[in-house]
């Protein structure tokens, strides 16, 4: 069961690790399944076995490249991806292309579009500079080409057969694929490029790289420095221990986590120090990895021990790091490169602009029956409140995000969640899970905090007032613990909180039977009631 305590970031870690498949993250927001890819949507893992039937098979990253128009050889790779490299001769040319699309001629402007379009994605940050000029035709020209080469549909296209390519590469190694992974990694545009451009390195790192590595661990910027390490350690063997170990002291986590994933075979004492270190991050994706080595490299909790909460877990891994068993000859290999975090199912932080959710936003879709709008942008997701009467909602499906019927009969959902001023008391902003939603109104004196069915708001818990206000323009915590019990009744532990303000909490466990709370095949975020202002949503976050 989740733990009772009221949470924080720093508790993001409660529960054990589900099994998972598929890779993790280096930095903030790693890969979906199925190749599908969107800045700022984080897919940790899903439980394992076999899908429903009828799901296909995953594409293969020669698939991907083959539909995209790549050819899957060393050579095509290759094309492709040094097309993402913008290094200043290349930034010349093309900002050259730019200031021509403001020319009088029109067959130069005309050469300029094309030449820009089959530049690669390389164009896109210098496109976006140009709409920010004082030229107003090249500011125009500029906002046109990026409506084709920086739409929504493109930049999906874009990472996926980016993270497609790398991923090709981690697989068949070809020669000299570690020095174009070091050549393209600045100007690798999202965290998720820059995650499977590690796992590449590392799979494909080799003592040719050496010398490259050391000058990218000497010179890089800090992401390409923490992939280096292991990579470092793979291509030079005992000749880059002096080096790692030092770097166990830098002042900055991800170095640190780093140097420890590449020590845990050569120096494990040492590595497990530091990462029982990175236990008290003020960055929660740092403890999140440095927890998941650790359950790695101990084995605890182990798939029997499902109910061990943070904090005893933890306390289990210092008993391990301090015991004789710790000193044991248990090599990982390349399991220590599989990048997870501990315990999350997916979290998703609204980095990517949408103007019009229409479908959806990644793996969530957007349904509404009020004809009410949802965009994103600023890091916010909105569900606007212009309409009649209605529900919107954004929402995870269990067979798209797990391939499973359902959620598992125990996780967690937190959510970073507030509203708008208009209308206070006529709508609400809340979580659904299944088909129950649990409720407030922000600015309305007391929050009227209610749970509901979703099909037919037939209500489960009446309004009550909690011991605040939840001010409007205000994002709260709103973490709900859910345990399915054999008759498939849920019992929901339910938290609203401010960060800011300790006093600004409430807490309730909710009882709900299986009638009404149905099969757990949803898991979203809620807005409903009649016109008024704007769900305002943070970030969203689901973990066993």
């Amino acid at each position: 069961m989740p733990s009772q305590q009221s949470p924080s970031c720093c508790d993001l870690l409660a529960l054990p690790r589900p099994k998972v498949l598929g890779w993790g993250s280096l930095v903030v927001g790693v890969r979906l399944q199925r190749s599908l890819w969107l800045a700022g949507l984080v897919v940790i893992g899903a439980l394992c076995g076999a899908g429903p039937v009828g799901v296909a098979a995953d594409p293969t990253p020669d698939e991907i490249l083959l539909a995209g128009g790549i050819a899957a050889t060393p050579a095509g790779v290759a094309d492709y991806l040094r097309g993402w490299i913008a290094d200043e001769p290349r930034k010349l040319v093309i900002r050259r292309l730019i200031a021509e699309l403001g020319s009088g001629d029109f067959q130069r402007r005309e050469q300029a579009d094309k030449k820009i379009r089959q530049a690669g994605p390389a164009v896109i940050l210098p496109l976006r500079e140009a709409t920010l000029g004082e030229d107003l035709e090249v500011k125009l020209h500029a906002e046109w080409l990026l409506t084709d080469l920086d739409s929504a549909a493109e930049q999906h296209r874009r990472e996926s057969l980016g993270l497609a390519a790398l991923h090709w590469l981690a697989a068949n190694k070809p020669a000299d694929a570690a020095l174009l992974i070091l050549d393209i990694y600045s100007d690798l545009m999202s965290p998720e490029l820059l995650e499977s451009a590690a796992e590449a390195l590392w799979a494909c790192a080799s003592p040719a790289a050496n010398d490259r590595l050391r000058q990218a661990i000497a010179h890089g910027a800090l992401p390409l420095k923490a992939a280096a390490l292991p990579a470092l350690e793979i291509a030079a063997g005992d000749a880059a221990e002096d080096l790692l170990l030092a770097c166990l002291r830098d002042p900055n986590s991800l170095i640190q986590l780093a140097a420890a994933r590449a020590l845990l075979d050569r120096r494990p004492e040492a590595a497990l120090h530091t990462l029982l270190d990175l236990l008290r991050s003020d960055d929660p994706d740092m403890r999140a990895q440095a927890a998941w080595l650790l359950q790695l490299a101990s084995g605890i909790p182990t798939d029997h021990d499902r109910g061990l909460e943070w904090l005893t877990t933890v306390d289990r891994w210092r008993q391990w790091v301090a015991s004789p068993a710790s000193r044991c000859n248990r090599l990982l290999g390349a399991s220590r490169l599989q990048v997870q975090r501990y315990g999350l199912i997916v979290a998703v932080n609204f980095l990517q602009d949408a103007p019009h959710l229409a479908a959806g936003y990644g793996l969530l879709t957007y349904e509404t029956d009020c004809g009410g709008s949802g965009s994103v942008s600023g890091g916010l997701l909105r569900l606007d409140g212009d309409h009649p009467e209605g529900d919107q909602r954004l929402f995870f499906d269990a067979k798209t995000l797990l391939r499973q019927p359902a959620f598992p009969k125990h996780f967690q959902v937190i959510a970073t969640l507030g509203g708008e001023k208009e209308n206070s008391g006529a709508w609400h902003v809340g979580l659904s899970l299944g088909n129950v939603r649990v409720l407030f109104h922000p600015d309305f004196s007391g929050g009227a905090f209610r749970v509901e069915r979703v099909d037919n708001r037939q209500v489960i818990h009446h309004n009550e007032e909690m011991p605040f206000t939840p001010a409007a323009g205000t994002l709260y915590q709103m973490t709900v613990g859910v345990v399915v019990d054999a008759d498939q009744a849920a019992t929901l532990d339910v938290r609203l909180a401010a960060e800011a303000n300790p006093n600004e909490s409430f807490q309730r466990f909710i009882h709900v039977p299986a009638v009404d709370i149905g099969r757990l095949s949803r898991v979203g975020l809620e807005r409903s009631g009649r016109t008024g202002g704007s769900a305002l949503f943070q970030s969203l976050l689901i973990r066993q």
